[in-house]
């Protein structure tokens, strides 16, 4: 995948692991495309291919469109080599996501048969916004039940993937300094974030940029840890001079 990269809009420039220089810049309208067919497809495959990568571009066009969220995304040579979905404010996300207009353009997608129409595949469709936008308060009592001063978050990282050719090279690990970086810009203080409880590289790299566990419950078929950074004494970002061993592609399954 190769896209356009305006020198302009490049907001960030580091050297990766292997020496190459990676340009960091806010997702466009016409990001989304690259960053669908980026998606790993899950296991268990409930439509065709291509209704699952037009989801994925959808997800993609709502978080570029919302004024609360955006998708911080990493360019090697002018190729996708990364991106990192996030929101500001999870309740402005929600808002927007179910606002008529919103609504009346998925629906206007869907009647045109951009999504086909297997019934499965739309239920489980319908998990994303029933998981996406609940805060750690909405959980039952569980092992490690999260703490009382984490049950409303507003920041959140929704999403950090490295595309299979630039991993362990430390695309993620930059891709989320910088997320950070903005969010600090907007006077935000703390950040928080899902991932498996069996995605030891995951966990192993979120501790290491300073994410803290703040609890454990079960969402969306699986056991997931509740981690969480305070970015209000966050030290200047390093530049990147090795690689990140086991760094993940992913932060959350949706």
């Amino acid at each position: 995948m190769r896209g356009q990269v305006d020198d302009q809009r490049v907001e960030k420039a580091v050297k990766l692991a292997d020496g190459r220089k990676m340009e960091i810049r806010r997702a466009c309208l016409e990001d989304a495309t690259d960053i669908a067919a980026a998606f790993p497809l899950p296991d268990q495959m409930l439509a065709s291919e291509e209704a699952y990568r037009r989801y994925f571009e959808t997800k993609a066009l709502i978080y570029v469109r919302c004024t609360s969220t955006d998708i911080t995304c990493a360019f090697v040579d002018g190729h996708l080599a990364g991106y990192q979905f996030y929101c500001r404010d999870l309740d402005d996300l929600r808002l927007f996501t179910f606002s008529l207009k919103n609504a009346l353009w998925v629906f206007k997608e869907a009647a045109k048969g951009r999504y086909g129409y297997s019934p499965t595949f739309w239920l489980a469709i319908l998990r994303w916004p029933l998981q996406h936008f609940r805060q750690p308060r909405a959980y039952g009592p569980s092992r490690d039940r999260p703490a009382t001063e984490c049950a409303e978050i507003a920041a959140w990282s929704r999403g950090v993937r490295t595309v299979e050719a630039y991993q362990r090279l430390g695309v993620a690990s930059e891709l989320m300094r910088h997320t950070e970086e903005q969010l600090v810009s907007d006077g935000i203080d703390t950040i928080a974030l899902w991932t498996a409880v069996d995605n030891s590289p995951a966990v192993h790299l979120f501790e290491k940029l300073g994410y803290a566990k703040r609890g454990r419950v079960q969402r969306i078929g699986e056991e997931c840890w509740l981690m969480v950074k305070d970015l209000s004494s966050e030290p200047p970002a390093q530049s990147l001079n090795a690689p990140r061993n086991g760094e993940e592609d992913s932060d959350e399954s949706t």
